[in-house]
């Protein structure tokens, strides 16, 4: 396949080695650190963080200096605070709704993203999107 439309989060997260051709305007969303209210970034040094996308969240504390437990869910990582797997999460958000209905508060967001075109490094950009 030469072009193709995803998240900016899943390539950042994937690494993937495509061309990015353009932001395109809708998929808005953030990829957000969340905790029950009242925990700061700091408490969350030696906890357990959910999250869909391992490698972005890794950096993010990394970058912070905290150390964390980051482990990998699929699904409804929100839910992984009120049952007990564990201490933060790190997920997409676009309204907060979600977080909201799993006692979650948005602490800091770690990327904004959107759907990005891409295309493989053999394609390179198309000459027709710049038309």
């Amino acid at each position: 396949m030469d072009f193709g439309v995803t998240g900016l989060d899943l390539v950042l997260e994937t690494q993937a080695d495509v061309v990015q051709c353009a932001a395109l305007p809708f998929g808005f969303c953030r990829l957000s650190l969340a905790a029950k209210p009242g925990v700061t970034l700091e408490d969350l040094e030696n906890a357990t963080v959910a999250t869909s996308f391992p490698r972005l969240t890794t950096e993010f504390f990394k970058e912070k200096g905290i150390r964390t437990d980051v482990i990998e869910l699929s699904g409804a990582v929100e839910t992984s605070v009120r049952l007990g797997v564990a201490d933060a999460v790190v997920d997409l958000v676009q309204t907060g709704r979600t977080l909201k209905e799993n006692g979650l508060v948005a602490l800091e967001d770690v990327l904004s993203s959107s759907a990005v075109f891409i295309s493989n490094k053999n394609a390179g950009k198309p000459g027709w999107l710049y038309a």
